[in-house]
């Protein structure tokens, strides 16, 4: 193997800090819980309303989805589609606001006047029978469903040199996005960047509702020990699950560590990315700095 240099890591090359910084929170899986409410009637409905229905919001929805029935066959005229139904067909325990539409010739749809709550259970009765003539006869379909919660996604971040050729001072930068969306000042007054005792401020940009945000902290010095720094995510103005806490290591300036060590195994090229807490200087040779066994 051939000899490395000293000046390999040449830290008087430094440009800015590079620290990557991912969060996986459990959430909900809204995706399946569409797909749930998309499928066909449970198993414990009779086959008399199978052949009337064939499918209804049921399981996990989203807070911003509308309700709504799907019969087998066309049951309007084409000039009704896209008409709001004036006969109250939909009743809903806890009680839910909005108008009924025709969405097609088969289906129709409760749009609700506001997003329902978060985590909230709700049974339906639908009265399509006393709507439509031909099934006077058949019974109200009972319906039931649960709204998800709004949970981070994703929390990503860095650090930057604030000038070039100052390593020592940096500041810290990243996004986070919700599975539902927010407000902006609610993550303003949910988050927080601390030093110990101390918050960082944090700037913030994003829409005034929007699923995604930005912020970027004030100037953080670094200390000759490292410094230990915490990312704080209360959940009540967010209406998320449960308080979240990450530790977050920014190393000292003479310390160079690896931080992350990602394996690429598809495809014909398989390899590995290795993250250092800084960046080398890009025209050193580093040939012999990493070797595989076996």
């Amino acid at each position: 193997m051939r000899k490395i240099h000293k000046s390999i890591i040449n830290l008087t090359y430094i440009s800015r800090i590079l620290f990557i910084l991912t969060l996986s929170v459990l959430v909900m899986n809204i995706s399946c819980g569409k797909k749930e409410k998309d499928s066909q009637l449970p198993k414990q409905y009779t086959k008399d309303t199978a052949k009337i229905i064939s499918h209804v919001t049921s399981g996990i929805i989203s807070s911003g989805d509308p309700i709504f029935i799907r019969f087998v066959n066309p049951v309007a005229d084409k000039d009704k589609v896209g008409t709001v139904i004036k006969k109250n067909i939909f009743s809903f325990s806890p009680g839910i606001d909005g108008i009924s539409k025709w969405k097609d010739r088969r289906t129709i749809v409760f749009i609700p006047n506001s997003k329902l709550k978060f985590y909230k259970k709700y049974s339906g009765v639908i009265k399509f029978n006393d709507l439509l003539p031909q099934y006077k006869q058949a019974k109200p379909f009972n319906c039931s469903f649960k709204v998800a919660g709004r949970e981070i996604n994703a929390i990503t971040g860095e650090f930057d040199i604030v000038k070039e050729n100052e390593p020592g001072l940096v500041k810290y930068k990243g996004e986070i996005s919700f599975t539902e969306s927010s407000e902006l000042e609610k993550v303003k007054d949910s988050i927080f960047l601390m030093e110990e005792n101390s918050v960082i401020p944090l700037d913030w940009k994003g829409g005034t509702i929007d699923t995604k945000f930005y912020f970027v902290s004030s100037t953080i010095v670094r200390s000759k020990g490292g410094t230990d720094l915490s990312l704080i995510i209360k959940k009540d103005k967010l209406e998320i699950s449960e308080d979240i806490k990450k530790e977050i290591r920014l190393d000292p300036v003479k310390k160079l560590n690896i931080t992350d060590v990602i394996k690429f195994d598809q495809g014909e090229s398989p390899g590995i990315e290795v993250r250092f807490s800084d960046i080398l200087d890009p025209s050193q040779d580093i040939e012999g700095l990493v070797s595989i066994i076996p």
